[in-house]
């Protein structure tokens, strides 16, 4: 993966930012994250504990900031990865919520990816599994 471990982090704690809670579900999902993109799992879930630190002080506007920030720093090409990511922390604890869907919004457009084909990635995800529930 060409996107450092720090830009992915930083994407990765907005999304736990989203809804105020990094519990095992999502410490897992980091795992499986570095597994699928073959980073090592101890850098990264270092990297995503500090991103997620980073985040528990901010406002939303710094905090969208930052995320905004990050997501521009993604390697040209993997893009629909990294919303991919976004998506698979976002769905971690089973439920995924509007402030969560706003996020992948938020980072989708960053990306160049249009809403509509960032709801599908998600909808696509949603119907494949019948455990997972949104929440509005």
């Amino acid at each position: 993966m060409k996107t450092s471990l720090e830009t992915l982090s930083n994407i990765i704690g907005a999304v736990v930012w989203a809804d105020n809670e990094y519990d095992e579900q999502e410490k897992e999902t980091v795992n499986d994250v570095a597994e699928g993109l073959e980073v090592n799992a101890a850098d990264l879930t270092a990297a995503v504990d500090k991103a997620v630190a980073g985040y528990k002080d901010l406002n939303e506007d710094d905090a969208n900031c930052k995320l905004l920030a990050a997501a521009a720093e993604v390697a040209d090409g993997e893009q629909h990865v990294v919303l991919g990511v976004a998506v698979e922390m976002a769905l971690a604890d089973g439920v995924i919520t509007r402030d969560e869907m706003e996020t992948i919004f938020s980072i989708a457009s960053v990306l160049g990816i249009e809403n509509a084909e960032a709801a599908l990635i998600v909808v696509d995800r949603v119907r494949d599994d019948e455990c997972y529930e949104v929440a509005y």
